[in-house]
């Protein structure tokens, strides 16, 4: 039903791309993602449904809950602002045995509301045009927009739809330091708050000014500066945490200690097999998760190099196609 629901508005908004006032087009894209949030809330995704990683276990037992989100003084790195995120609105609902799932929830339909807004200020920045229209209505076909239906995980919070759009959009301009830039900085920053696997954005996003059609000297200062900024808007939560809450940071994410992928041997941890690396499981997991996280775009990055520069690749069109294949397996699990 939630993937039925995403496709339909997000071609609805495709449609509606077309209308030549942007006033109009305004409308539409406000009233699509108005509509997201409010089936994110009426039709959440039903915990029995599918299995949504540890979450469906811990959201089922009160202690589990507490122990990844609230041990005693200390909180976990890997998702540390998330996790403090579902302790606070736990206390607000009361922390009763039902809690545990309505803080996901909540955190859920709250990021989804963030979501939403920094599209509608990356449409305004961009004066309503008919482009940024059809890459709001990709943003809500993307897989990973299923996730503000009540996920009950936190790795998807380390995606933005409107982090890249927003340093695409200037990169182009000279290479100053724009509020653009800062702006989108800023996002992938907090995403690595989120969950750690947004440290991967922050590594891409230096990547891609490397990449800018600037000189070579500008584009290491400015790569540099950003992904400061992003690793600054990640990490200064740590002295929060630190020096105002007393807590002691874990450094790793599990609670059993850190857990490692084997090289050649299969092993077993927390109740799952672990499969190695080398390994045809572990070959299939890498080249899926390659694909999510689009590896299938890097021929595309070529063929524009060498039709038009690298600068070329960093334009709108092709900013939108990473944020349409990310998450790609949350369609076919809540669709099920």
């Amino acid at each position: 039903m939630q993937s039925i629901l995403t496709l339909a508005l997000g071609a609805l908004l495709l449609v509606g791309a077309l209308v030549k006032r942007s006033v109009s087009r305004a409308a539409c894209a406000t009233v699509a993602l108005t509509a997201v949030l409010t089936f994110a809330v009426l039709v959440p995704i039903p915990v029995g449904s599918l299995t949504m990683g540890d979450g469906t276990n811990i959201v089922q037992r009160r202690d589990s809950f507490e122990e990844l989100v609230h041990p005693e003084r200390e909180i976990r790195f890997s998702s540390h602002l998330a996790y403090l995120l579902l302790d606070r609105i736990d206390v607000a609902l009361g922390s009763t045995p039902t809690s545990p799932l309505q803080s996901y929830r909540t955190l859920s339909w709250l990021a989804g509301a963030v979501f939403a807004l920094s599209l509608v200020c990356l449409a305004a920045a961009e004066h309503w045009s008919p482009r940024v229209v059809r890459y709001i209505a990709l943003a809500i076909l993307a897989p990973a927009t299923l996730m503000f239906f009540g996920y009950v995980e936190v790795g998807y919070l380390a995606l933005s739809a409107a982090a890249f759009p927003f340093v695409a959009r200037d990169l182009h301009k000279g290479g100053d330091l724009t509020p653009g830039l800062l702006a989108g900085s800023i996002m992938f920053g907090l995403g690595a708050a989120m969950h750690g696997v947004g440290y991967l954005g922050i590594a891409g996003l230096y990547a891609a000014v490397l990449a800018a059609d600037l000189p070579i000297g500008r584009r290491v200062l400015l790569a540099t500066t950003l992904s400061a900024v992003a690793v600054g808007a990640a990490l200064i939560w740590l002295w929060y945490y630190i020096a105002v809450l007393g807590l002691s940071v874990i450094p790793h994410h599990a609670i059993g200690g850190a857990i490692w992928r084997p090289v050649w041997e299969a092993r077993e941890a927390e109740s799952r097999i672990i499969h190695p690396l080398l390994s045809t499981i572990g070959a299939r997991d890498l080249l899926v998760s390659g694909l999510v996280a689009g590896l299938s775009l890097v021929p595309s990055s070529w063929e524009s190099a060498g039709s038009g520069g690298v600068s070329q690749g960093l334009r709108w069109h092709s900013a939108f196609r990473p944020c349409s294949s990310s998450c790609s397996s949350g369609h076919r699990r809540a669709s099920r």
